[in-house]
């Protein structure tokens, strides 16, 4: 049982949306490895996408400093935004975006690939993450939007759709729109 040959299983597994599987190899090693703090970050983002709120916020206020990665500090604000803690929220995403200024697009991306791969709460996490991040990302807002209308959750879905449209509008968009409402 070596630390870092679990905390690479997560990593691995992780990659693949084996996220169940890749919280247990991450939190293996903090059995073992109480220190290692980026098996922290790594299950903190984990639990978020598995919608365990409270255990990733724990995890990821653990390993937040000034110099962590944007990732993790967009992840962390995301697990903040969905417990209505906006204000709390905000400079976590000002900081991601500030790190790094492509991270939206990378997790609109993200999204996509957890959609096509049938993994519905994974890709909302993502999709939610990007909108925030770039608030005035058209493709984010609807990607967002259309997910929640997909799940059913179509009073969450219509300011998104909204939102998107007051951005770029497109017939598609409001064709989405109209169906949502």
């Amino acid at each position: 049982d070596y630390p870092p040959a679990n905390y690479g299983m997560g990593a691995v597994l992780f990659t693949k949306g084996r996220f169940e599987e890749a919280a247990a190899h991450f939190a293996r090693t903090i059995e073992r490895m109480p220190k290692h703090t980026e098996a922290r970050g790594a299950l903190g983002r984990t639990l978020a996408i598995l919608g365990r709120g409270s255990e990733a916020e724990s995890y990821l206020r653990q390993v937040m400093s000034p110099d962590a990665a944007a990732d993790l500090q967009a992840a962390l604000g995301n697990v903040l935004a969905e417990t209505g803690r906006t204000n709390e929220a905000a400079p976590y995403f000002e900081k991601a975006r500030q790190k790094d200024p492509k991270l939206a697009d990378q997790y609109l991306q993200q999204g996509k690939m957890y959609l096509a791969q049938g993994q519905g709460q994974p890709a909302l996490a993502a999709f939610a993450i990007a909108a925030r991040l770039e608030p005035e990302s058209a493709a984010a807002q609807e990607s967002w939007g259309l997910l929640l209308a997909a799940q059913g959750k179509f009073p969450a879905a219509v300011p998104h759709l909204e939102k998107s449209l007051q951005l770029q509008p497109t017939a598609q968009g409001y064709y989405n729109l109209a169906l949502a409402m």
